[in-house]
């Protein structure tokens, strides 16, 4: 199966996120997925136009037992073509990351990583920004790899890495936020700043404003 470059990056940032790939029963043929919520429906089909050749979507209603809440989302798959080189490159016993994969990565793919399973918080005081890899276990090899390639400091923390200053958010900012989809500015820095901004009561404003007169 021949893909571009362009295609393989998202396909590279969504295995680091949201997708999976399984192999069909009875079959050497291995078809990759994600799953994401209904208000992200335009991302998600965005990553299956720009990326799969033969792609079908479905969409479903899931009750969370945890939460009693009922969860809409828009799963994209697959079809006819075979993903079994991305199912040995990410997957052993689970799916795992090396620095194979990791060399491999290029802006847009780290944007799709971060659009898929990253957040960023600013309130003044604080300004960080995370990025899930819970399902990875040597996080110190992402973090190392991080500062080699583009002298970001991440942290662990828990289940996830982070920046934790405005200059290192910017830094990333500077790498990602040309590929960042329309539905999900709300992750870009400046936009965490005006949200940050626009909750700010009068008050808070006024007090802000004497204070850095």
């Amino acid at each position: 199966m021949d893909i571009t470059e362009f295609q393989e990056q998202i396909i590279l940032g969504t295995l680091l996120g949201d997708a999976t790939i399984s192999k069909l029963s009875k079959s050497e043929t291995c078809r990759i997925s994600w799953e994401h919520s209904l208000k992200q429906e335009n991302y998600a089909l965005w990553k299956a136009q720009n990326s799969l050749v033969n792609f079908s979507i479905y969409k479903r209603n899931r009750l969370d037992s945890r939460t009693n809440n009922i969860y809409n989302s828009i799963i994209c798959y697959s079809i006819k073509d075979n993903y079994k080189y991305y199912k040995a490159l990410f997957y052993k016993d689970k799916k795992e990351i090396s620095e194979d994969i990791l060399n491999k990565l290029k802006p847009l793919a780290i944007a799709v990583w971060y659009m898929d399973d990253g957040n960023i918080y600013y309130n003044s005081n604080n300004c960080h920004l995370n990025l899930a890899v819970n399902s990875f276990e040597n996080k110190q090899l992402i973090i190392d790899w991080f500062k080699k390639n583009y002298d970001l400091n991440f942290k662990i923390s828990g289940k996830s890495i982070r920046l934790t200053s405005k200059k290192e958010c910017e830094k990333f900012m500077n790498i990602v936020e040309q590929y960042i989809h329309e539905d999900l500015k709300y992750k870009i820095l400046s936009e965490a700043l005006l949200i940050y901004k626009n909750n700010l009561s009068p008050e808070k404003l006024n007090r802000r404003w004497k204070k850095n007169r």
